[in-house]
């Protein structure tokens, strides 16, 4: 993994479209410029001298039975990893997110070689789901850097000593979110009518998750049409999609409704043109929270996958990550055969046509912020892997 004019290596494994975005940052704020980077990611990376060994994209998956489907491509991606960090020995290991595979590859890696350092940063979440297996924590990690404070006495509680770093997308929030003059230039700029409603629509960026809620998400904002006729619809590009390639999905499927799509290297500078949004239960529900943009929550995979999550989830009442951490419903959830188009375009509509309604679930969006905490766990992960290289 030696390459000319670096001294020092770090592999990374980003294995899902939000671990790719933090791994983007982490590179882009650290200091220490004698660092190669290697590993598992999308190919945004490789604009910063990354040297990708495999393309995440290959290995969107929702879990439980849509992982039989990618089967082939986690096995490859594993290998491909695997045999990359025993031949060329990084100075340390850092897995993003990725619970499955992550943990399986630090176990082989330590079976095979002890000393080599694995860090972690984004914990699984044992806390709702399969405790038991913070024993696989305990023996092939070195470090945890967790991003929500009571991860720490959750793991303190299994002896082990997890380090709170702080959440990345605190990070992401600039005054320009909140400015509503900037925010009407921008809605502007990419052709949004002026002084109308934006609903924005988020599928996920998973193509298992894009192909399962596009159509549901699409019904929806046609039922919420024909009441607002004047509503801006968007959605906004994951960044390792292809604009024309969601756009034509759209298109393929309703060609009766506009729905911009935009994109940017960082989401949330065009998610915080949204007044009301429908979403994916994951990432982009928190992202939204922290913008203060009431939501409904949307979600449906594959019964027997919701089966098997039904009997292993335990304490968590809620699948949005708003809810979770709020410990009550802030934004309706409208899980499998709740997804009706109907159903969700009359709670989208009440929150545009009720200014009380939509008030109260932006004031309980606005204490999020103060949930997650200030530190920057960008610099307090580079600082880390300065001492340990």
């Amino acid at each position: 993994m030696q390459s000319s004019g670096f001294s020092k290596n770090v592999f990374i494994v980003a294995g899902e479209e939000s671990a790719n975005q933090y791994a983007l940052k982490l590179i882009h704020d650290g200091k220490d410029k004698n660092i190669k980077y290697a590993g598992v990611g999308f190919k945004s990376l490789e604009k910063h001298d990354f040297d990708l060994i495999y393309d995440a994209k290959k290995l969107s998956v929702m879990g439980g039975v849509e992982v039989l489907k990618k089967y082939s491509a986690i096995k490859d991606a594993f290998k491909l990893s695997s045999d990359y960090i025993l031949q060329n020995k990084p100075d340390v290991i850092l897995l993003i997110d990725f619970g499955g595979f992550n943990l399986r590859l630090a176990k082989k890696i330590k079976q095979l070689n002890p000393s080599q350092k694995i860090y972690y940063f984004i914990s699984p979440k044992f806390w709702a789901w399969r405790e038991s297996r913070v024993t696989k924590v305990k023996k092939w990690v070195d470090k945890m850097f967790v991003i929500h404070p009571f991860e720490v006495e959750f793991y303190k509680k299994h002896g082990y000593s997890a380090v709170f770093v702080g959440h990345p997308l605190n990070q992401e929030l600039k005054d320009e979110h909140f400015d509503k003059t900037l925010i009407d230039e921008k809605k502007e700029k990419f052709k949004l009518k002026p002084g109308s409603k934006s609903l924005c629509l988020l599928f996920g960026s998973r193509e298992a998750e894009i192909e399962k809620l596009l159509p549901e998400f699409l019904d929806t904002a046609a039922e919420v049409l024909r009441v607002k006729k004047d509503l801006n619809i968007f959605t906004v590009v994951p960044p390792s999609y292809e604009v024309k390639e969601l756009r034509d999905k759209i298109k393929a499927y309703n060609k009766d409704i506009n729905v911009t799509c935009l994109q940017a290297d960082d989401p949330m500078d065009v998610m915080c043109l949204a007044d009301v949004a429908l979403v994916a239960s994951g990432t982009a529900t928190l992202q939204l929270g922290l913008l203060e943009v009431p939501m409904a929550i949307g979600y449906k995979m594959n019964p027997i996958t919701m089966y098997l999550a039904k009997k292993l989830v335990k304490g968590v009442k809620y699948a949005g990550l708003v809810n979770i951490l709020s410990g009550k419903e802030i934004s309706k959830e409208f899980l499998q055969e709740d997804l009706k188009a109907k159903n969700v375009a009359k709670y989208l509509i009440d929150l545009i046509d009720k200014p009380d309604f939509y008030q109260i679930q932006k004031n309980d969006l606005s204490l999020l912020k103060k949930e997650l905490g200030k530190k920057n766990p960008y610099e307090e992960i580079n600082y880390e892997l300065s001492k340990s290289i």
